[in-house]
C-alpha cells in the first residue's frame, strides 16, 4: 500500500516539477532530485 501511495505522489509531483518517475524509481533518487531542486531554488532566491 505504501508503495502505491508513494508512486501516486511521485507521479503527481513529476507533472508539476518536471521529475520523471518510473516504476523502478527508488526513494533515494527522488530525495536526491528534491535536494538538488532545493539548492537551486535557494540560489535563485538569493539573486
Amino acid at each position: 500500500m505504501q508503495d502505491r501511495v508513494f508512486c501516486t505522489f511521485i507521479e503527481l509531483m513529476s507533472d508539476v516539477l518536471g521529475f520523471t518517475a518510473k516504476v523502478d524509481t527508488n526513494k533515494r533518487d527522488v530525495g536526491n532530485y528534491f535536494n538538488s531542486l532545493g539548492v537551486k531554488l535557494s540560489k535563485a532566491s538569493e539573486e
